[in-house]
């Protein structure tokens, strides 16, 4: 099943041929019915599609089923894309997190980012979409900026942490144990965002980057205090991680992180050599910018 917002749809019988071929089906197959209308639907259709309608800056919720044996099983990003560009539309759909007003939406031109609506306080209300990632015409009074919230939330697997430190070990362990743990994954979190090009939007946020370097800070701290084997795991962890942060970043002497306002002369300079090292592509810079 596909759970979608769509605006610039005037019709939504628009959408039974397009259905049609994005699943592989006749379009006698194809079911698009408002979803009181129990009366018409036509209940042996292969392929369902019952909308809604919706104030503001939105004209109509989807719901999209299929029924087994249809050959094409596309996916809810892919149903979303092809309606987007099949009937030059804006097209949300569900994303990957749990932020109940994120979504992703599916433009005319083929783009996929993410974005932020508000949904109205009162049944027949509004819905507003609030934030895009990228300039849409349809929505000109959204803001265009980065969801930072959907950044931090993103989950970065920590295969070093996991096999030096795995989380079993340190369940109902003393707090400062589980402490130094969530460091050294913000830390492997880091890194790894940084080797493939910074998910889930090519972007990180001086303040987020500032985040990470004093979740190093404390791990750096807490070490110091352990004793036999796991202070040798943990020291392992350290040893890998932060050669591989030497490799991906290059020693600008802090200048790079003091210009984004983050982070303050005293604590790069004072701080560890990790402070004034900076990405070799800074990923705050351009649209850090763009909405100042």
């Amino acid at each position: 099943m596909c759970d979608l917002l769509i605006a610039g749809l005037d019709d939504p019988q628009r959408l039974v041929n397009v259905l049609a071929d994005i699943f592989g089906v006749e379009p006698k197959d194809v079911d698009v019915s408002h979803e009181d209308d129990y009366e018409s639907q036509n209940w042996d259709a292969r392929v369902t599609c019952q909308y809604a309608e919706r104030r503001g800056d939105l004209d109509w919720s989807l719901s999209v089923y299929s029924v087994e044996g249809v050959a094409a099983r596309p996916t809810e990003p892919q149903v979303a894309s092809e309606l987007a560009q099949r009937v030059q539309a804006s097209v949300f759909f569900p994303y990957e997190g749990t932020i109940p007003s994120v979504w992703r939406i599916a433009t005319a031109s083929g783009e996929t980012f993410y974005a932020r609506i508000q949904e109205p306080e009162l049944e027949g209300g509004d819905h507003v979409v609030l934030q895009l990632e990228q300039p849409v015409d349809r929505f000109p009074a959204a803001e265009v900026a980065p969801l930072e919230d959907v950044v931090r939330e993103h989950q970065i697997p920590t295969p070093v942490v996991d096999q030096e430190i795995p989380y079993v070990s340190v369940q109902g362990g003393v707090e400062q144990l589980v402490r130094l743990r969530e460091g050294l994954v913000v830390w492997e979190r880091l890194v790894c965002r940084m080797a493939t090009g910074w998910p889930p939007s090519k972007w990180y946020s001086g303040a987020i980057y500032v985040d990470d370097l004093k979740a190093r800070d404390e791990v750096g701290l807490s070490s110091k205090n352990l004793e036999g084997s796991i202070r040798e795991a943990v020291n392992r962890t350290l040893e890998t991680l932060d050669a591989k942060y030497r490799e991906l970043t290059i020693d600008d002497a802090g200048r790079a992180l003091s210009e984004t306002a983050a982070a303050s002369e005293s604590d790069i300079q004072q701080g560890e050599w990790y402070w004034r090292r900076r990405p070799v592509s800074l990923p705050w810079s351009s649209r850090e910018a763009h909405t100042e």
